[in-house]
């Protein structure tokens, strides 16, 4: 690679490491690019040769995360394709990304429905595997109270609606780690309810579609 090539390289990871930072701080909406190009130390053309909208600036930085989720869930699934430690891994990756991730889902409303349908589209490709590591537990167990994809969405839609809400739930501390016992707990008792005498655990209230 040329010494070209790499600048070019070093200058789109720092544009955005700038607009991650910035966004965790005060939001995507609030910035602008002039900003995050004054924080990376580079001209404001300079960010939009890389990047020529803020959407995509957002999706970049979404795209580099859900690489690294996908990577990390790939790595817990080949080691052990049990729902419950995917579930907990990815609960913890999430955790350590919370106030990013709590920003996407806080905002996603108030997005262009065209960025809005960009992140729908690669979250859908997270919750799909864990789709499959269930129905392969589901198989195996032959649990048949909720399906799969039933049990998927409730747990994303949780996430998500936890997320957009930090603040007033949990203030400066995580969300994730507040919500993680019950939410494991109630999946638990989605999917074989008899090991709580056969009732099923109080409804979680309706969820949006889910995000991460």
């Amino acid at each position: 690679m040329s010494k070209r090539m790499i600048q070019k390289k070093r200058t789109r990871q720092l544009l955005l490491d700038s607009a991650k930072k910035l966004s965790v701080s005060r939001g995507f909406l609030a910035i602008s690019t002039a900003e995050i190009a004054k924080t990376a130390g580079v001209a404001h053309g300079t960010l939009f040769a890389h990047f020529p909208t803020r959407d995509e600036l957002i999706i970049a930085i979404l795209d580099n995360e859900l690489d690294i989720v996908s990577d990390r869930l790939y790595r817990v699934i080949a080691a052990e394709s049990d729902f419950r430690n995917t579930l907990s891994a990815y609960l913890d990756y999430i955790a350590s990304e919370e106030d990013f991730f709590a920003v996407i889902c806080r905002e996603l409303p108030l997005y262009d429905g065209i960025l809005r349908r960009k992140i729908l589209f690669r979250q859908s490709t997270i919750q799909e595997r864990f789709i499959e590591v269930l129905q392969n537990d589901i198989d195996n167990n032959g649990w048949t109270a909720c399906t799969a994809s039933a049990v998927v969405q409730m747990i994303f839609g949780a996430i998500n609606n936890w997320l957009s809400m930090k603040t007033a739930l949990a203030g400066n501390d995580s969300v994730v780690a507040k919500i993680k016992p019950l939410l494991m707990r109630i999946t638990d008792e989605l999917l074989h309810p008899a090991s709580c005498g056969g009732v099923y655990p109080t409804p979680v209230p309706e969820m949006p579609i889910a995000i991460f």
